[in-house]
C-alpha cells in the first residue's frame, strides 16, 4: 500500500501499482504471503488498534479483489522506545510466522520499504528486498544488505522467481514452503 505516514482510516488505503500482479505471480509459484508491520501509531496514540485493524481489513479486501490472499499477518503496535519490543528491525515477528507455519527462513523473502524491514529479514535468515528509490544513497550493514533495491513490483517478482531456492534449513526441511 502507498505509505501515507500513519494511516488511520480505511479510506487512506491505496494499492501500489503493479503490486497485486506481482504478488499473484508469486502465489502462482507456491509462495505464501504474509504482512509484517510496525504500527507505532497505536503506541504513540495517533490512532487506535480498532482503526489499525480497519486499515488492515481494507488492505486485505483490496488485495482479495485482485486475486491476492495473505496467509497471515503480524503487527507490533509498540512505540519505538519501548524496551523488549518485537518491532522491526527485530526479527521476532518474522521468526514467529516462520515457526508457526514451519517455513525455512532461507526459502523466504522480506520485501519492505524501510531499512528496518531489510534488517529484520536478514536477521531472520531471509533474503531481503528493499522497495523504494534505488538511486537514493543508503548505507547497508554487510549483514543487512538487500539482495535487490527497486521501486518496481514486477522487477521484485522477476528477481524472486529467477533465483533458485536455497537449501532448506535442517530444522525446517519437513515442512518447508516458500514465502
Amino acid at each position: 500500500m502507498i505509505d501515507t505516514g500513519y494511516p488511520s482510516s480505511a479510506d487512506e488505503v491505496v494499492l501500489i501499482d503493479g503490486a497485486a500482479e506481482a504478488l499473484r505471480r508469486l502465489m502462482a509459484n507456491e509462495y505464501r504471503l504474509f504482512i509484517v508491520s510496525n504500527q507505532s501509531g497505536v503506541g504513540r496514540g495517533y490512532f487506535t488498534e480498532t482503526q489499525m485493524w480497519s486499515v488492515h481489513n481494507r488492505l486485505i479486501e483490496l488485495f482479495q479483489t485482485e486475486g491476492v490472499t495473505f496467509t497471515d499477518s503480524a503487527y507490533c503496535t509498540d512505540e519505538p522506545s519501548q524496551p523488549g519490543s518485537r518491532r522491526k528491525p527485530s526479527p521476532d515477528m518474522i521468526l514467529g510466522l516462520i515457526n508457526q507455519y514451519a517455513l525455512s527462513p532461507s526459502q523466504c523473502y522480506m520485501v519492505g520499504d524501510k531499512s528496518s524491514d531489510v534488517a529484520a529479514g536478514c536477521a531472520a535468515g531471509c533474503r531481503s528486498v528493499f522497495y523504494g528509490d534505488a538511486s537514493q544513497t543508503r548505507t547497508w550493514l554487510p549483514t543487512a544488505a538487500p539482495c535487490l533495491s527497486t521501486n518496481n513490483w514486477r522487477r521484485i517478482a522477476d528477481e524472486i522467481l529467477s533465483r533458485p531456492p536455497q537449501p532448506a534449513d535442517a530444522r525446517f526441511r519437513s515442512g518447508s514452503a516458500r514465502v
